[in-house]
């Protein structure tokens, strides 16, 4: 079965143009009757043909511009779904708490040693600190801080008479201190005159942010 191409035009084109009650219309009748029908199909040819071989390839060409800024944009995204606001509030609070406890040098390091001492000397103890050069951790270099080390001696003070459960209220000191200063290593010895003799190993928590602004 042939399909007449012709034909179905011709059908085509008389359904479409035909003016109700004139069947024998002449063709500017006709065209006058198609035109409203035509015109928005044409408009809308003409968007989809714009939208397709220009605007796409400008976006296309955009979006290969902007690709890492797409990328971090996804990431914010991912991020946004993860974690919410107020998840990333308290994160934000507890870096900055912990930033907060971190020395600034070591210079610093010895001051907060010097103001701690005062207040072992409440709980009744004498103390002498000894800070040394910072060392370099791969583990804390790459958090933005590294460790101050120091050693601390202590003796009670003469007038002390319970040594050993005032020790706890000494050692209480170090964690509660408003810098972090970690306590690796106790010793306790007891002298002739059966008075106890303390040494600590501690490390004093430096930030590297002010060699890297130095640098």
């Amino acid at each position: 079965m042939q399909i007449d191409l012709k034909h179905i035009r011709e059908f085509s084109w008389r359904v479409v143009s035909e003016v109700p009650g004139w069947p024998d219309a002449p063709l500017r009748a006709r065209l006058r009757r198609i035109i409203p029908l035509a015109l928005p199909c044409v408009l809308v040819l003409g968007m989809v043909g714009w939208n397709f071989g220009f605007r796409e390839q400008q976006m296309k060409t955009l979006r290969a511009a902007h690709a890492d800024l797409l990328g971090l944009e996804e990431e914010v995204a991912a991020l946004r779904l993860n974690w919410s606001e107020q998840t990333a509030g308290d994160f934000a609070s507890m870096a900055e708490s912990a930033e907060s406890r971190l020395v600034q040098s070591p210079e610093e390091a010895r001051d907060s040693l010097r103001r701690i001492k005062s207040d072992i000397a409440a709980a009744g103890w004498q103390a002498t600190f000894q800070v040394y050069d910072p060392i370099d951790e791969s583990e804390s270099t790459r958090n933005h801080f590294r460790f101050t080390p120091a050693v601390a001696r202590l003796e009670p003070s003469p007038d002390t008479s319970a040594p050993f459960s005032s020790l706890l209220t000494v050692l209480e000191i170090f964690p509660s201190f408003n810098k972090r200063i970690d306590v690796t290593r106790l010793a306790v010895r007891v002298n002739d005159s059966r008075r106890p003799e303390v040494e600590l190993n501690l490390r004093v928590a430096t930030s590297l942010a002010h060699e890297t602004l130095a640098q």
